[in-house]
């Protein structure tokens, strides 16, 4: 006699906790490996911080001068090996402007939780249950973006507000997809 397990309860229950703890491995691994590595923490941000800091004592457009911007760079701290380009359109500096006027640990805290509160906004109106918003927030892509300080959760958030936006307001969802130009190949 074969036993059948309904897919509700405390099977459920158990199949979420393992994919929970699957998506556990990725970030602890990549923790190791951030403390292990001889590169600033939150490499990645760290560019955005510093392009939004070089325009506070410096003319905007010498943001695009490569050596201008490394030799900036190095003085705050860059490893002279690496490499931050600023290779955004001119406008994304109105939106770092402020991040670089404050300390990097206060301005890295600050991009991370305004833009993870944007891409709860953009979550929102699909109203999951609390299991699925655990495997969402603890996806290792989720968990990446947050240690890493990149800016996937600012493109998440335009992305799916813009097309959560379409049928009920075309032009706020036109203006969220457009902004997404601020990585020209998701404007794509």
């Amino acid at each position: 006699m074969t036993r059948h397990y309904a897919a509700d309860g405390w099977e459920l229950r158990r199949v979420l906790l393992i994919a929970l703890a699957v998506c556990a491995i990725l970030p602890i691994s990549f923790i190791v490996k951030l403390m292990l590595a001889e590169q600033p923490l939150f490499p990645d941000f760290f560019g955005l911080w510093s392009f939004g800091a070089y325009v506070w004592g410096h003319p905007a457009a010498l943001v695009y001068d490569a050596a201008a911007m490394h030799v900036f760079q190095t003085g705050l701290g860059m490893p002279d090996g690496a490499e931050y380009a600023y290779l955004y359109p001119p406008w994304l500096l109105l939106l770092l402007a402020p991040f670089g006027a404050l300390p990097y640990g206060w301005a890295r805290a600050a991009w991370l939780a305004l833009s993870f509160v944007g891409y709860l906004a953009a979550l929102r109106p699909w109203r999951w249950d609390r299991w699925s918003w655990a495997l969402l927030l603890l996806a290792p892509s989720s968990a990446v973006c947050a240690l890493v300080g990149q800016n996937g959760f600012l493109s998440a958030a335009l992305m799916l507000g813009g097309l959560r936006l379409l049928p009920a307001r075309p032009l706020l969802a036109g203006a969220l997809l457009g902004a997404m130009a601020y990585k020209p190949q998701l404007a794509i």
